[in-house]
């Protein structure tokens, strides 16, 4: 993975931390991102790379464009996309409201999206193999009560 540049977004806890830390053992150079603080991650994971935080809410168009601008400017480029960030709210099924509804797609969905196609607006002529790596849940094999939103997202 050395000269490999990677961007995991929702990385500063849980599973995207694990793959943030992952790849950092590795020798990847990473971004990681969340919509709040760091909470120490980034001091954690520069012990083993480079690397650098953004923080950035992928729920929103311009969260997208700013995560990705601001991650080849640090890493001169991006060779690994990896999409992590979500969000799951329990809501039974008859208590769904539109605002909880577009809050849990507007960052599961949406925000894999347009995260994904600024990514891919930046990859050059000449890089090789860029990727994109998106994480999925069991729940979209066997859904789980009151997480309907969740689990169609």
């Amino acid at each position: 993975m050395e000269n490999q540049c990677v961007c995991i977004t929702g990385s500063t806890h849980g599973i995207g931390y694990g793959i943030a830390k992952a790849f950092a053992k590795k020798g990847a150079k990473i971004v990681i991102n969340s919509h709040e603080q760091d909470n120490g991650a980034l001091d954690t994971l520069n012990q083993l790379t480079e690397c650098y935080f953004v923080q950035s809410d992928l729920s929103k168009i311009d969260g997208n464009k700013r995560l990705i601008e601001e991650a080849n400017t640090k890493l001169g480029k991006i060779d690994t996309l990896v999409n992590n960030a979500g969000t799951f709210q329990d809501t039974d099924f008859e208590s769904i409201d539109e605002e909880s509804f577009n809050k849990t797609f507007n960052l599961n969905v949406r925000g894999y999206m347009f995260t994904s196609q600024e990514f891919v607006k930046k990859i050059s002529n000449n890089q090789n193999n860029a990727s994109i790596i998106c994480i999925g849940s069991s729940n979209s094999l066997a859904a789980e009560k009151n997480s309907v939103m969740y689990d169609t997202s």
